[in-house]
């Protein structure tokens, strides 16, 4: 691996790679020694490490996790090349032209520990005698250094012995066009040409053997130059070489009987460059691919043993689609003893798939195989990432996804260098009708405005229905009894489609919904199969609480007083008869309506009332069974004073009226009031609100003898008007009558 001569004929491009794709280069200055190291001191064969001439600058090559390289000036610039590095000393060696070709020795730093380790011949090859050397090589086990001149045509080798610089010459069995580099493998010299052709030459006889045609796909051109510009070996038996104008990186699997060769990704495509390379440590590295049921693939621990002892593999949980995307896991392990400088990942994609995409952006499919490389693993790391591919549509029975992995490095157990993944396909999806609905309240129309939900208010409802089943449903309606018509958007729908209904009219919120409390309604969503199966949801129902409010007034009047004794004053013997006027101002029906009057009680009359419940709003009239006749008392006290209650049962409260059984919830009407004045013939009947004068201009025996009809309503014949709640008498007051006198022999 060597610099080419500066001069027109013989200037060429040479593209560098580090043991692994470079994405992202990163240069550090000069001075970047470890700490333990000195200038001049060897470096560790150990340890992977790649050098870069460029320009006949000497750079350090480290491979980071990541897979990028980080490049550190070693040294001044100098005319080098045909770079090598000898892992028994651990010192890279170079060839200069200047001033004559001769072999440097290269320590840590750039530093020029031996600057004529050994004086070269003139280089006789083709037709440019006396050019520089360009390519070189070194036998690991002897320390060997080979070196050879121009591509275009290279006919002999100078064998270098860097302990003694003895200088031997190798003549080759035939010229070889086109090569611009060497590297040592298993043995033996190899090289490859501008055509991709791989031939390898026996170091001992000069014997040159082409082994496969078209090894390589043909260097691309830039110019007059079309060349592989550098090569060299890994530690995994491999070669690896650069498309100098493309930057190309090819590695050619040397244990396969065909030389398969898989691309590495892009390196640089720089001019006047040159490199070599350490072969690292011995490493075990473990892979593992697994499906969307595993997640993050775990890779075994310990080295030396096979995946298969692990639960890696199949994977039950795992299932495709046909038509759809399925992810696989890929994990790479390193379990020592040395440290992974890169790998190369091959993933053989089962038939009926296609790649899709990769995390990992250095991921290349070439028909079915995706080839990912991975960065710098130390003993004990790994290193996962997402292989997405797309299942082909019809695809049916299992896949199996193959993934292999080859380090940089030699390896220690290939027996977990693989590993297998089945995904089956899902099982069908049986075919199961099913309606889903919810019901929800839109909205409340306040129509009488005070501020409650009650009676004549107005709900909107509305509905959702959704296919929740894998088939097709149709006559898609709305089954609830409380609703004339609901109407949907659609009655069709499709496996996992939805639709809204509703219904024709509001509806109108009753009596009777107040009285319980709320209205609760509850639906279902009904549909048809295909094949006219019915389907029906499962109920669902909400509940509109309405405002309950128990209220009601009582106003009480005097129907008549009967003037028995025809003497003109309401005294001892005459009639009062009481009416009571009972309204409901709530919102809820009231049951049980009641007068409790103690007065009448205890003379033994009861008050009688022509209904037993009262809807909102309504009012009833109960009347006193018999008059009340005045006593001795009453006149002694200057009138009848009377003072009365009513009682009502809201829904779910116990009895109201007298004698109700104690502790049930009642409704109380405000205490109702009617005085009488007695022995006046011009006196005042006093209510809970004011105070009437009612006068007779007449004497008594001048009062008609004619009673009032009964049965007719107190309010007009006596002109009395009812106030609110707790009012008895807004104003008016009492007319006194004379008992009606019977004609003679009328009977009883």
């Amino acid at each position: 691996m060597a610099d080419a001569p500066s001069s027109p004929a013989h200037q060429r491009l040479r593209a560098l790679g580090a043991l692994l794709l470079a994405v992202i280069v990163v240069v550090m200055p000069i001075g970047g020694l470890p700490a333990q190291a000195a200038a001049g001191d060897p470096w560790d064969p150990a340890q992977a490490i790649a050098f870069q001439l460029a320009g006949g600058t000497l750079y350090k090559m480290t491979t980071q996790s990541d897979g990028t390289v980080l490049y550190s000036v070693e040294g001044t610039p100098g005319p080098f090349n045909s770079l090598v590095l000898n892992p028994l000393d651990g010192y890279l060696y170079a060839t200069s032209a200047s001033p004559s070709n001769h072999v440097l020795k290269i320590g840590q730093g750039g530093v020029v520990v031996n600057g004529n380790v050994a004086t070269l011949p003139a280089d006789s090859n083709d037709a440019n005698p006396g050019s520089t050397f360009i390519a070189g090589a070194i036998d690991p086990t002897t320390g060997a250094m080979y070196v050879g001149g121009t591509s275009s045509l290279m006919t002999s080798l100078s064998v270098v012995d860097l302990v003694t610089g003895t200088v031997t010459g190798l003549s080759l069995s035939q010229g070889i066009a086109g090569s611009a580099d060497l590297v040592w493998q298993g043995g033996l010299l190899w090289t490859v040409t501008s055509a991709g052709e791989l031939i390898k030459i026996d170091p001992i006889t000069g014997a040159v053997i082409p082994v496969k045609a078209s090894a390589l796909p043909s260097a691309t051109s830039c110019g007059s130059v079309r060349i592989y510009g550098a090569g060299y070996a890994l530690g995994n038996g491999n070669l690896v070489w650069i498309d100098n104008c493309s930057g190309r990186m090819y590695q050619i699997d040397m244990s396969s009987p065909t030389y398969h060769y898989f691309s590495m990704g892009d390196g640089q495509a720089n001019a006047n460059n040159d490199a070599a390379s350490s072969l690292g440590s011995p490493t075990d590295l473990v892979v593992a691919t697994c499906g969307p049921g595993q997640g993050t693939c775990l890779a075994p621990a310990g080295s030396n043993t096979p995946l298969t002892s692990y639960p890696i593999g199949r994977d039950p949980a795992s299932r495709y689609a046909a038509g759809q995307q399925l992810t696989y896991t890929i994990t790479v392990r390193n379990d020592g003893p040395g440290l992974s400088s890169g790998s190369v990942t091959t993933d053989t994609l089962p038939p009926g798939t296609t790649f899709v995409s990769s995390s990992n952006p250095t991921c290349t499919a070439t028909g079915s195989t995706i080839a990912c490389v991975s960065g710098q693993l130390a003993p004990g790391a790994s290193t996962s990432y997402p292989i997405t591919v797309l299942v082909a549509a019809g695809t049916s029975g299992s896949l199996t996804n193959t993934v292999t992995v080859l380090g940089n490095e030699a390896e220690t157990d290939t027996k977990d260098n693989t590993d297998t993944h089945t995904a089956d396909p899902q099982p069908p999806h049986p075919t199961v009708p099913r309606l889903s609905m919810d019901k929800r309240v839109a909205s409340v129309d306040d129509v009488n405005r005070n501020g409650l939900t009650d009676t004549g208010d107005e709900i909107h409802y509305e509905f959702v229905v959704k296919n929740s089943g894998t088939v097709s449903l149709v006559d898609v309606a709305i089954d609830d009894p409380m609703l004339v018509l609901v109407v949907c958007r659609t009655t069709t729908l499709a496996p996992g489609a939805s639709t809204r209904c509703r219904p024709h009219a509001t509806y109108v919120i009753t009596q009777a919904d107040v009285d319980v409390g709320g209205i609760r309604n509850v639906a279902t969503a009904t549909g048809k199969t295909p094949s006219r199966t019915p389907v029906v949801s499962l109920q669902d129902s909400t509940f509109t609480s309405t405002g309950q409010k128990s209220a009601m007034s009582l106003a009480k009047g005097i129907r008549s007083i009967i003037d028995m004794n025809g003497n003109g004053m309401v005294d001892v013997g005459d009639t009062i008869t009481y009416e009571f006027l009972v309204k409901n101002t709530g919102t809820v029906t009231l049951r049980g309506v009641a007068i409790e009057d103690p007065k009448l009680v205890g003379a033994g009359i009861g008050v009688g009332c022509p209904s037993d419940a009262l809807a909102a709003g309504e009012s009833v009239t109960c009347v006193a069974e018999e008059p009340y006749v005045v006593t001795a008392a009453d006149v002694a006290a200057g009138g009848v004073h009377n003072a009365a209650t009513a009682k009502a049962r809201p829904p779910g409260g116990g009895p109201g009226g007298p004698g109700g059984a104690p502790g049930g919830v009642r409704v109380d009407a405000p205490q109702a009031l009617s005085d009488v004045p007695t022995k006046e013939r011009c006196f005042t009947i006093s209510t809970t609100t004011r105070r009437s004068a009612v006068c007779s201009a007449s004497p008594a025996s001048s009062l008609p003898s004619v009673g009032m009809p009964s049965g007719l309503p107190w309010v007009a014949l006596l002109g009395v008007t009812f106030l609110g709640a707790g009012a008895v008498l807004a104003g008016g007051g009492s007319r006194v009558r004379r008992p009606r006198r019977r004609p003679a022999g009328s009977g009883h």
